[in-house]
């Protein structure tokens, strides 16, 4: 990654999970209403990992 004064550095890790700051919001996709959807908020906030994760993502815009 790049740092905000362009310095150059690799980061390892097992997990990674980037949180952009960004406001969460579900998208248009019938039926996801019905079903039980974390966001970037709330998958924070779990005691315990899922057994499966569906991640579903936007593009982002400067």
């Amino acid at each position: 990654m790049r740092t905000n004064d362009g310095e150059a550095l690799e980061l390892d890790a097992d997990n990674v999970f980037i949180d952009t700051g960004a406001r969460p919001a579900n998208p248009p996709i019938e039926g996801l209403d019905s079903v039980p959807a974390l966001n970037s908020t709330s998958i924070m906030e779990l005691d315990e990992l899922p057994e499966h994760l569906l991640v579903l993502a936007a593009p982002c815009s400067e």
